[in-house]
């Protein structure tokens, strides 16, 4: 049971996001002595929050290039400064809702070193408020191929996001049957694609899916590639999601560390990303 103590922190806390969300320009001081409201466009000074309050990299901590959660746009940790917020009520009011929005909440599912990425977000929906599930934007998950969790992980109903991007990598270090797949065909046995097993929220407006491989695994990719192409993915209300006719491709290289026995190496990844969006409303009853 929790402490006398810990009850109260809750209620207190309670409190407080009950108290921020009653905010509104009803009952704060217009601020009007301030230019920023007095004379500055609505447009103009939504863009300067923007720019105030939004994720943002911090290129002045990069990480090691060998580190495994390094990659092509997840180079520096990402940082929000929420000072602005707490000026004044007018402020917090029209400024709110952008640290959430803007930011991609990482999680990685299925390699445990991954899990030392210092931008990582816990694993706990539960946690977050009504408005923070509302607020909740873009969702990056990163998953090793082996992995299986996946629908664990969405499943539950405070995992509302609207935009969803999935980034599934293997590579030569994985390419054994410790994981019992021994071909890249396999990567989806446990029934991806298949609609009714895996239920997305209903706010979901995009999936994007990026497979990512070693190059010299170009070929078995090109296979799976066709048969993703034709899946559909279904969200909790009966609506299915389809896949775009094109797909997008780039590469990247990676350097791999050896615990300082051997020199670094790299190697090549390619990654073919796949995009689904919401049937029509007609399209969806046909």
């Amino acid at each position: 049971m929790l402490s006398t103590s810990g009850r109260e922190r809750r209620i207190a806390a309670r409190k407080v996001r009950r108290s921020l969300t009653e905010i509104s320009p009803l009952n704060s001081h217009p601020q009007m002595q301030s230019p920023l409201f007095s004379i500055l466009p609505p447009e103009i000074r939504n863009q300067i929050f923007e720019l105030a309050v939004s994720e943002h990299e911090d290129s002045t901590r990069p990480y090691d290039p060998t580190d495994n959660y390094y990659r092509p746009g997840h180079c520096f940790p990402k940082v929000i400064y929420t000072d602005l917020l707490r000026t004044c009520r007018r402020v917090y009011y029209e400024t709110n809702t952008i640290p959430m929005s803007s930011a991609t909440h990482c999680f990685w599912l299925g390699r445990i070193s991954w899990s030392r990425d210092p931008n990582r977000t816990p694993l706990r929906f539960e946690s977050v408020t009504r408005k923070q599930q509302t607020d909740r934007n873009h969702v990056h998950v990163f998953m090793a191929y082996y992995c299986r969790a996946f629908s664990t992980f969405i499943s539950p109903q405070q995992f509302r996001p609207k935009h969803l991007t999935i980034t599934i990598s293997w590579g030569p270090q994985w390419s054994d049957t410790r994981y019992g797949n021994d071909y890249i065909q396999q990567l989806f046995s446990a029934g991806w694609g298949s609609t009714g097993l895996t239920k997305f929220p209903n706010e979901l407006e995009d999936i994007k899916i990026e497979f990512e491989a070693t190059k010299d695994w170009k070929g078995e990719l090109d296979e799976l590639i066709k048969r993703v192409m034709l899946w559909r993915f279904e969200l909790r209300d009966g609506t299915d999601m389809v896949a775009d006719e094109s797909t997008s491709v780039r590469s990247w290289t990676r350097q791999r560390g050896w615990r300082r026995t051997k020199p670094p190496s790299s190697y090549e990844f390619l990654v073919v990303t796949v995009t689904w969006r919401r049937l029509a409303s007609a399209e969806n009853k046909d």
